[in-house]
């Protein structure tokens, strides 16, 4: 018996003579090893009384055996077949901090070894070489009064130290006034002390010679910031430097510490030492495995050059001044983990090799000594199975250590991006869980298949990406793939040619990044910018189209003075009206490409429907029948009647795009009047009278998943250029500027259905009464001076003018306008000048004239307020303004008021 041991059965068996009980140890084995669950039980009961409560090797029944018999000791392997051995510790220490647990595993990994010493173990063992020592652990550890264990921690000082590391707080004070002190406890291994703090706390070092953005850095990256954030609180150690020889000095003594920085920050500028690409160069010299972030405001160096002269270039990213707040916290959380992952990986993997290798030799010498036993075996059958069940054990480990390998490969799944490997011959030899997001496919599924004939429809762009891979050992593009359910996808690839140790090319692996919707982003983007221009084009149509109507429609007006034909009297109403739909139309192209704010004036809807039924009538097709329903009895509404026409023109064109084959459009409209109950049910408008406009037609209809998208900007059902996406959107815009809320019904194969409530006036307009003929105004000899670049709008305002008594002087632009006013300006009464000309424009004219003489009397006229154009002669002291094309009348109104 072991002195341990006796120390243990002496005093519990002293205790518990006086509390007349037996002294009996209850220890539950979980152990997936058969053969070592058998050698720990022979050992426990050779040397103390001890009951087995339960032996297992799954983690489930480990659990539910712990939870039945309360077992004073666990002994538990870590890596279980069934189960994880780290989970059942967690939950033992837990439910029963008392009990004491001791682990047993295969490898000696710090990280293993400090994630159990945090979560409560009582002792650690390696099987190969502590084995042996389990039960005199047992009995170091476990004492008894009543059986019931003390509640003081037994583990010792420098156990306790590594744990309170672990948690990332200071050590409690010792507990050597209150704790025996126990010379044959066990020592603490040394790599188990001195656990590396790095792996809990990432370290970023922030290179920059302004001092002030390290405080910018410490307040993004503090844990007060942090803890604001959508993400977990930060726990970051941050280090500053201000140029690249101080922060190569900071990286050379972590590394040495054996805490290298995770992330550095660096300046792209640090005069007068070296910049941020010499100092990335630097940094990566001494630690390879940084993840650099280069901090920049300037354009000075391309991505492309940055590429080319810093490598490798998967360690490196730009991030642009000003920062963004959670765009810096978000790069220095992703970059940390990427290299956390990166450095337990590393460990694992030399870990596993060390393993790997130890076991291989173990196996080496085990196939020695069984060529050895099976000479020996000619003189005893028994020892010939013997030797072949050892063989067959040790065969079963090795595939064991193969299995922990291939789990370690499951940390690839916690990245988004699809990563697969496959042969020369395209064969999937690897698939990972982002490669299932993506695709749509299993690894069960696409293992052994080819890669091209599952997500190529033209393998051309796939065949010529192989070939480059090849020839130059890595490739970076994008593909167009297809996915499982057959729909598109864009990609961006990086894929790498792997090669064997011999370095012959044996495989490639690709890195691919699912960037579909950011190409939709883009096109969007394309798509606004095509409007935008849209919307540039349409202003200079506007103006010409504007000069082009006012002599017309000024010349009516003469006509109708000298004309007393009835029909031709009607000929000209004829051309006026046309003249002014034309100049309504104008207005209505400026409202809508380039958001021209309208007028809000006491509209009656019931005649916009009726000009929108005509409309429909005149220009759809004729397999199209338009019905309405107007009341003349209709309530007004408060707003722009300019808007309102296109929000009922998009309804009706969208009506007609939906009835290819024919069918009936209905347009009708009633009074309403919402009461609190109906505003409290629908969640929208207000209570009062409102103006109920209904547009319905029988066309294909919507489904449910089209009708709830249908009002986002871009988002159109069309063919591709016979839509922008835009229709229905600015109509939600304009019926909610207008105070109005709108309601869609469909039914695919019925029809759709679109009613606008718009909060109305409860009061019914009169019907357009007959026009009366009213006196325009006459001039008296005054003189005025008309500056227009347009010779024909000039010639009929000088026509008009004179018709009514005015005397006029015309000028071509602002200069020649300048030059008469300075000569006459005695003379000149008022003048109207056009705001967009050449060589001198409006605004500067009026400027020039106000210096001659501040109370100069002037008209501006324009077409189209572009740049701020009615601001600036507002500013400059103009008062009246013509919109173009104006009238006779208007005209002669206006130099009325004026003078």
């Amino acid at each position: 018996m072991t002195p341990g041991l006796a120390w243990w059965t002496m005093n519990t068996v002293n205790t518990h003579k006086s509390a007349g009980k037996p002294a009996v140890l209850r220890v539950l084995l979980v152990e997936d090893s058969v053969p070592v669950r058998q050698r720990i039980r022979s050992l426990i009961e050779e040397s103390c009384p001890v009951e087995i409560v339960g032996e297992t090797g799954s983690a489930s029944t480990a659990l539910a055996l712990f939870q039945v018999h309360q077992p004073h000791a666990v002994v538990l392997d870590l890596n279980l077949a069934e189960g994880d051995g780290v989970q059942v510790l967690a939950t033992i220490k837990r439910s029963h901090p008392a009990c004491v647990v001791v682990v047993l595993t295969n490898f000696d990994i710090p990280e293993s070894r400090g994630q159990c010493v945090w979560l409560g173990a009582d002792h650690f063992f390696h099987k190969s070489s502590e084995f042996e020592r389990v039960p005199e652990v047992l009995a170091e550890l476990v004492c008894y009064d009543a059986f019931k264990p003390v509640p003081t921690p037994v583990i010792d000082r420098a156990h306790a130290a590594a744990a309170h590391a672990l948690r990332g707080v200071a050590c409690p004070p010792s507990p050597e006034a209150t704790l025996p002190q126990r010379a044959d406890l066990a020592p603490v291994p040394e790599n188990l002390m001195n656990l590396p703090s790095h792996a809990y706390q990432p370290r970023i070092l922030v290179i920059d010679d302004n001092i002030a953005i390290h405080d910018v850095f410490r307040q993004i990256l503090g844990s007060v910031a942090a803890a604001g954030s959508v993400l977990q609180p930060a726990n970051f150690a941050i280090d500053v430097a201000t140029q690249g020889a101080e922060a190569l000095a900071l990286v050379q003594q972590a590394v040495a510490a054996g805490r290298p920085y995770a992330v550095a920050f660096v300046d792209i500028h640090m005069p007068p030492g070296w910049d941020g690409i010499e100092t990335a160069r630097r940094l990566w010299h001494i630690c390879p495995a940084m993840q650099i972030v280069i901090c920049t405001a300037y354009p000075d160096f391309p991505w492309a050059d940055l590429q080319e002269q810093i490598k490798p270039r998967d360690r490196l990213l730009i991030l642009k001044k000003p920062f963004d707040a959670a765009e810096v916290l978000q790069l220095a959380y992703t970059l940390t983990e990427k290299w956390r992952l990166q450095h337990e990986s590393s460990t694992l993997l030399h870990n596993l090799e060390a393993s790997v290798q130890l076991r291989t030799q173990e196996l080496e010498a085990a196939r020695l000594d069984a060529i050895s036993l099976m000479e020996e075996a000619v003189q005893s059958r028994e020892k010939d199975r013997q030797s072949c069940e050892s063989l067959r054990h040790e065969m079963t480990e090795r595939s064991r250590l193969e299995q922990r390998f291939r789990d370690q490969a499951a940390l690839l799944d916690k990245t988004s991006d699809a990563i697969v490997t496959r042969d020369l011959a395209h064969r999937i030899t690897y698939w990972n869980k982002g490669a299932e997001q993506i695709y749509g496919w299993t690894s069960e599924e696409v293992i052994g298949r080819s890669f091209s004939e599952l997500h190529y429809r033209d393998a051309a762009p796939f065949e010529q990406a192989c070939a480059a891979v090849v020839r130059l050992g890595e490739w970076h593009g994008e593909l167009r793939e297809v996915n499982k359910a057959g729909t598109p996808v864009l990609v961006e690839g990086r894929w790498t040619l792997l090669r064997d140790a011999a370095g012959r090319p044996h495989g490639i692996l690709a890195i691919n990044t699912d960037i579909t919707e950011k190409n939709q982003l883009q096109q969007q983007f394309l798509r606004a910018q095509r409007m935008d221009s849209i919307g540039t084009l349409a202003g200079g149509i506007a103006h010409d189209l504007n000069n082009a109507l006012a002599p017309i429609m000024m010349s009516i007006e003469l006509l109708k003075l000298r004309e007393q034909n009835p029909q031709r009297m009607s000929m000209l109403a004829t051309i006026e009206g046309s003249a002014k739909h034309g100049a309504d139309m104008v207005r209505q192209l400026l409202s809508f490409a380039r958001g021209v704010e309208g007028k809000r004036l006491v509209v009656q809807v019931g005649h916009l429907l009726k000009e929108i039924e005509k409309f429909a009538n005149e220009t759809f097709l004729k397999t199209i029948q338009v019905r309405s329903d107007i009341p003349r009895d209709l309530w007004t509404v408060q707003g722009d009647p300019t808007q309102l026409h296109q929000v009922l023109l998009n309804l009706c064109v969208n009506a007609r795009d939906a009835m290819p084959g024919g069918g009936t459009l209905k347009l009708a409209a009633r009074n309403l009047m919402l009461d609190e109950h109906y505003v409290g049910l629908n969640g929208e408008g207000k209570p009062g009278p409102h103006l109920l406009i209904q547009v319905a037609d029988t066309g294909t209809g919507m489904p449910p998943a089209v009708i709830e998208r249908i009002f986002e900007p871009f988002y159109t059902t069309k063919e591709l250029g016979k839509g922008t996406g835009l229709g229905l959107s600015t109509t939600l815009g304009i019926i909610k500027s207008h105070g109005g809320f709108l309601r869609v019904n469909s039914e695919v194969g019925q029809g759709t259905l679109f009613r606008i409530y718009l909060p109305a006036q409860a009061a019914v307009a009169a019907d357009a009464a007959a026009p009366v003929h009213r006196e325009l105004p006459h001039g008296h000899g005054e003189l005025v001076l008309v500056v227009d670049d347009e010779s024909a709008v000039r010639e009929i305002t000088r026509q008009t003018l004179e018709a009514f008594g005015y005397r006029v002087l015309l000028a071509c632009d602002g200069a020649e306008a300048t030059a008469l006013y300075s000569v006459r300006k005695q003379d000149i009464a008022a003048v109207l000048t056009d705001m967009m000309m050449p060589v001198m424009d409006g605004p500067s004219t009026i400027q020039t004239l106000m210096r001659i003489n501040p109370e100069v009397r002037i008209i501006a006229a324009t077409g189209l307020n572009a740049n701020g154009i009615e601001a600036n002669a507002v500013n400059a002291g103009v008062k009246h303004f013509l919109p173009k094309p104006y009238t006779a009348e208007t005209l002669l109104i206006a130099l009325q008021a004026v003078l």
